[in-house]
């Protein structure tokens, strides 16, 4: 072999530098801190459309344990009417009856 070497050149530069991964993990971190504020603003809208519909609060009530409602009428955001509510908390046992809202 000779001294004589001959030298090759490129002009394409230095190699890219290899893509950060810290990016990945902002745009998943992004991704989960958007997807977790959709779902708590539809659970908020879905609570609230719930609670101000007739059918809605029936069924709100409905999902209270021990707790029982005899012809719910109305919204529990607004103009609340019950036949009969009956709580029981521990051994005893309480009954509203007639109850309006205003």
């Amino acid at each position: 072999m000779s001294d004589d070497a001959v030298s090759v050149e490129t002009t394409d530069g230095p190699p890219p530098p290899p893509p950060p991964r810290r990016r990945r993990y902002r745009r998943w971190l992004g991704g989960s801190a958007a997807l977790l504020l959709v779902l708590a603003a539809l659970a908020i809208g879905a609570l609230f459309w719930a609670l101000s519909t007739g059918s809605g609060s029936a069924w709100v009530v409905t999902l209270v344990p021990q707790l029982k409602v005899t012809s719910p009428r109305g919204s529990l955001l607004g103009d609340f009417a019950a036949e009969r509510v009956d709580i029981t908390l521990g051994p005893g046992s309480g009954t509203v009856v007639a109850i309006r809202g205003a």
